[in-house]
């Protein structure tokens, strides 16, 4: 089997995975418990994204865990007052950036 062939299939299969549960479930009304979880979508994968980066960077010692704590922490607290989920990855960002210049800097 060719390398494009591959390619070609695995496009299509990525696609049909998309695709299908959309053109399947589109006619269907909408319970409403998924009506209640759609909104907490996108702070569950934040949650999750900064919890992997937390603990993946565990092993690289203190000046590599506390830029990435701190950044988690700052986004959280900006995610829970503004409500925002773009100043919430400014505020994590910027936190984490400051601290890896620190951390250069003093190391």
């Amino acid at each position: 089997m060719s390398v494009w062939l591959v390619v070609v299939l695995a496009g299509a299969a990525c696609l049909v995975i998309r695709v299908l549960p959309v053109a399947l479930l589109s006619s269907r009304p909408v319970p409403g418990w998924l009506d209640r979880v759609g909104p907490l979508t996108a702070p569950v994968a934040f949650a999750a994204l900064g919890a992997s980066a937390v603990t993946g960077s565990a092993a690289g010692g203190a000046a590599e865990l506390l830029p990435l704590v701190a950044a988690v922490g700052a986004g959280g607290l900006v995610a829970h007052r503004t409500r925002s989920t773009g100043w919430a990855v400014a505020a994590g960002m910027a936190v984490l950036w400051v601290g890896v210049a620190l951390a250069a800097a003093a190391g």
